[in-house]
C-alpha cells in the first residue's frame, strides 16, 4: 500500500473508527494455537528429541505447543534480570523446570494459583556438563480452571 504523507492522519481516522466498527474486545486478545496437550508424565528425552528432529523451527516451521494442565508450583519461582521467570511445576508424579522470558507480568498469575496452573509451551532439551534435561520454554501461563 502506497499513501502519501498528508493523508496519514486522514487514513488513521478511518482505520480505527472501520475497527472500532467490526471488531469485538475478544478479537483482541491473542489467542495460541496448541498443538497437544499433556500430562507431564507423558513428557520424557525421546520424546523432545523426536520433537526437536522437526528443527529447524522459525516462521515457516513453528515449534510445536503444548498444553499442560493443573501443576502446582514446586518452589519459589527465580526471577531472572527482572524480566525473566524460571519454575519448578509438577502434578503427583513428576516435576520439571520451566523458563519464561520476558514473562515477568505473569509472576502474580501464578502466586496467585500455585496448585492450579496451566500452562503452553514448547519442550526443549538443556545441555549442562554434559548432562540432557529437559527444560520449559514458556509460550502462556494461566491460573485457575479451564474449559477444553
Amino acid at each position: 500500500m502506497k499513501i502519501s504523507i498528508k493523508r496519514i492522519g486522514k487514513f488513521r481516522n478511518k482505520i480505527n473508527d472501520y475497527a472500532k466498527d467490526k471488531l469485538k474486545p475478544s478479537d483482541l486478545i491473542p489467542k495460541i494455537k496448541v498443538d497437544a496437550l499433556l500430562s507431564f508424565e507423558d513428557i520424557n528425552l525421546n520424546l523432545v528429541k523426536e520433537i526437536d528432529s522437526l528443527s529447524p523451527f522459525g516462521v515457516g516451521n513453528p515449534s510445536p505447543k503444548i498444553c499442560s494442565l493443573n501443576l502446582k508450583l514446586e518452589d519459589d519461582p527465580f526471577i531472572l534480570k527482572e524480566r525473566h521467570i524460571k519454575l519448578r511445576l509438577g502434578n503427583n508424579l513428576k516435576v520439571l523446570e520451566c523458563i519464561g522470558f520476558e514473562m515477568i507480568s505473569f509472576f502474580d498469575e501464578i502466586m496467585k494459583n500455585i496448585d492450579k496452573i496451566n500452562i503452553v509451551y514448547s519442550p526443549e532439551i538443556n545441555v549442562w556438563n554434559g548432562v540432557e534435561q529437559i527444560i520449559l520454554n514458556l509460550k502462556d501461563i494461566k491460573g485457575g480452571k479451564i474449559e477444553i
